[in-house]
C-alpha cells in the first residue's frame, strides 16, 4: 500500500493560505439627504503576525475604495485624500477608519449607491462585500429666502430608521452653491414648521418634535447649527417672534429644563 502521509502533505501545501487581512465597511444609516454628510467606517483586521502598515501609496498595504452609482459607474472623486497619513494595524487588532463619503466623492445624484473597500497586500487583494446606501431629495415642506446675505433655506423630510426626520438645506443661488443639508430632529408628521430670520441673517425654526413638544433651532447663513432648544407646550399657544435684541424667542411654551423640575 502506498503511504498516504506525503500525498496528504502535498494536498495541504496546494491549499491557499488563510487570509491575513479582512476589510469591511460599516454604515450606521443607509439613507441620506442630498448634500448631507455620509459617514462610513472602514474596518481593517490584521490576522498576520506582523504590524500592517496601510496607506494609499506603495510600499505599504494599499487601501482603495470603490463607490458605484445606480448606473454601475464609478462616482467621481473630489480630490480629498482617503488617508491623511499611513495607518498601522497591530497583529490581531482591528483599525477603524471614519470617513465622510460626501467629502471624498461627488454624491450629488439622487440614486442608490454601493461602497466596497479593498486592500492590496503582498500580491493578494482583500475585498469587502458592497454596502448599499441611498441618496434622496427628500420631501420639501417649507422654503424661505434671506435678503442679506441672500440664502435659500428649504426644510425637507426624510424617513430614516422608521422615523420622519426634518432637515434644513442651505443654498447660495448667486454662487450656484449648496452649503449642505443638516439633520435637525425627528419631525411630527402633519404639522407646519415656522421660520423667522434675526438681524444677523440667521434662520430660526420652530417645529413639532413629538406631540406637545417643540424644538427651536438656529442656523447660520452657511448652514452651521448654532443652537437647539427643547420646549414643552403649556396652557398657552406658543408664540414665535423677535426678542427685541436682534434674535428670536419662543414664548408661551415651557423650556424642557423647567418642565423636568
Amino acid at each position: 500500500m502506498r503511504p498516504w502521509l506525503p500525498t496528504a502533505a502535498l494536498v495541504l501545501a496546494a491549499l491557499p493560505a488563510f487570509a491575513q487581512v479582512k476589510v469591511w465597511c460599516v454604515m450606521k444609516e443607509k439613507v441620506f439627504l442630498q448634500y448631507e454628510s455620509v459617514p462610513a467606517e472602514i474596518h481593517i483586521l490584521n490576522e498576520g503576525a506582523d504590524p500592517l502598515r496601510v496607506s494609499t501609496n506603495a510600499p505599504a498595504a494599499l487601501l482603495a475604495l470603490d463607490v458605484i452609482d445606480g448606473n454601475r459607474k464609478r462616482v467621481e472623486r473630489t480630490g480629498k485624500p482617503v488617508l491623511l497619513r499611513p495607518l498601522t494595524v497591530a497583529p490581531g487588532e482591528t483599525a477603524r477608519l471614519p470617513l465622510n463619503l460626501a467629502d471624498l466623492y461627488a454624491l450629488s445624484n439622487t440614486e442608490p449607491h454601493t461602497i466596497a473597500a479593498r486592500i492590496d497586500f503582498d500580491g493578494i487583494t482583500y475585498e469587502s462585500l458592497p454596502t448599499r446606501f441611498d441618496v434622496q431629495k427628500g420631501s420639501e415642506v417649507a422654503k424661505t429666502t434671506s435678503k442679506a446675505p441672500r440664502r435659500v433655506f428649504s426644510l425637507r423630510t426624510l424617513v430614516r430608521s422608521n422615523r420622519q426626520m426634518l432637515f434644513v438645506r442651505v443654498d447660495d443661488p448667486a454662487a450656484g452653491l449648496c452649503y449642505g443639508s443638516y439633520e435637525l430632529e425627528r419631525f411630527q408628521k402633519g404639522t407646519t414648521p415656522r421660520m423667522l430670520f434675526d438681524t444677523r441673517g440667521h434662520l430660526h425654526i420652530l417645529f413639532s418634535h413629538v406631540p406637545k413638544a417643540l424644538i427651536h433651532a438656529e442656523i447660520s447663513p452657511t448652514g452651521a447649527p448654532i443652537s437647539r432648544k427643547y420646549y414643552r407646550e403649556g396652557q398657552k399657544t406658543p408664540q414665535f417672534g423677535p426678542d427685541g435684541k436682534g434674535s428670536v424667542e419662543v414664548t408661551g411654551a415651557i423650556p424642557m429644563e423647567e418642565a423636568a423640575r
